[in-house]
């Protein structure tokens, strides 16, 4: 799957037609833009092309012939997760209503209408690319906010493992006017030795989680392990106070 920042310099736009009069046309239509067009004339091999190389932002279809096979291959592409930001567009006759009608159940984002008017064509795919940018973006935004609220939920988690390594130590101290005998006191004495280097491991993992970075930390899985270790210690601690 590509990242955000590959799509936003990616203008790199797979033309599938047979139609070499077309290539050409396009070709020299959206060089001014900055677009660099990738002929391709295998209908039905498209999806294998992109397991090999996915780093394209939109597929332009040539629905003018084998529609049939262009279906095929449009429903692979929608069901490979790796290809979910391509755009598919398909390249329509104008009297071909039935087709344009259908568009977005055959699995398309958008069409554009053939014969093509330069300067519409130009517009039309800059604002299909936009339209990538800003829904890449929207994801990488809410993808952040789910790691904060998952990094969130890991420090209160943190901080409780303090909170449950304390409250044993604080039952085992003596009362004011309480005798205490020696091998109560060594034992107070272990339990507080063993609550401070836990709680010190905890306060580590909140220094080592911060510098990682939030999504980092949430995206790599590695606190499930640092989690499972705590409560292990935590467990080991209050079995030993007792």
């Amino acid at each position: 799957m590509q990242s955000r920042e590959s799509f936003k310099k990616n203008k790199r736009v797979l033309l599938v037609t047979e139609d070499d009069g077309r290539i050409e046309e396009f070709k020299s239509i959206l060089a001014p833009e900055g677009i660099t067009i990738f002929p391709y004339k295998n209908m039905q091999k498209v999806a294998d092309l992109l397991a090999v190389d996915p780093n394209f932002a939109m597929i332009l279809f040539d629905y003018a012939s084998k529609q049939m096979e262009i279906d095929a291959s449009i429903d692979k592409i929608r069901g490979d997760l790796r290809f979910h930001n391509i755009l598919i567009v398909l390249l329509i006759q104008e009297e071909n209503k039935a087709v344009v009608y259908a568009s977005q159940e055959i699995g398309a984002d958008d069409y554009i209408l053939l014969p093509v008017d330069p300067l519409l064509l130009q517009l039309r795919i800059r604002m299909l690319l936009g339209m990538l940018d800003s829904r890449i973006e929207l994801e990488a935004k809410e993808q952040e906010l789910h790691a904060i609220k998952a990094y969130e939920q890991i420090t209160v988690t943190l901080s409780h493992y303090i909170n449950n390594a304390i409250t044993p130590l604080m039952v085992q101290l003596p009362k004011e006017d309480q005798t205490v005998t020696q091998a109560e006191m060594n034992h107070l004495v272990s339990t507080t030795k063993k609550t401070i280097n836990y709680i010190k491991s905890v306060v580590d993992a909140l220094f080592d989680l911060a510098a990682a970075g939030n999504i980092n930390v949430v995206k790599s899985g590695s606190y499930r392990g640092l989690l499972i270790d705590l409560d292990k210690k935590l467990k080991e601690i209050q079995k030993s106070s007792k």
